[in-house]
């Protein structure tokens, strides 16, 4: 008895351990804040020392990527639904499809104007030392992801 008792016990800690996990993960990773528009600001307003008017334009320069980053998920579940409609037909139509298929394309590029745009204004807003930092920032965040990449995903090894 003693020893069934044992066995549900441990049966029962794994798998209320194995729960947490999964959950803490997908709580970190889905929700860590690094989409969240105040978590950027304050981030980046440490890491490169910004003053209240730079600061500012940041917020102004994140309003405005966030908004094109909505416009774009909108614009994604429509094609989405589009290409769905286009599947169900009986006839798939091969312009529909060069439409759907040229449309991301489109996209792509009306974003890259008002993304271009945010960054040259980013740019030069910057003091050399805070650009320095920033180059900093991002040869350490590529170099994290190539690592990451020769390393490959630890769950899978």
């Amino acid at each position: 008895m003693k020893k069934m008792t044992l066995i549900i016990t441990i049966v029962s800690v794994v798998l209320v351990g194995l729960i947490a996990l999964a959950l803490g993960c997908r709580s970190s990773i889905a929700h860590s804040g690094h989409h969240n528009k105040a978590y950027v600001l304050e981030k980046v307003t440490r890491e490169l020392d910004l003053d209240e008017e730079q600061q500012a334009r940041l917020d102004g320069l994140l309003t405005r990527l966030r908004d094109a980053h909505a416009e774009g998920q909108e614009f994604r579940n429509t094609l989405h639904a589009d290409f769905l409609t286009a599947i169900k037909e009986e006839q798939l139509d091969r312009v529909e499809l060069d439409r759907l298929y040229a449309a991301p394309k489109q996209r792509v590029d009306s974003f890259y104007d008002v993304f271009a745009a945010e960054l040259v204004e980013f740019h030069g807003m910057l003091t050399p030392e805070q650009r320095g930092k920033l180059m900093e920032k991002i040869e350490s965040h590529a170099e994290c992801r190539r690592s990451f990449r020769e390393r490959g995903c630890p769950w899978n090894n």
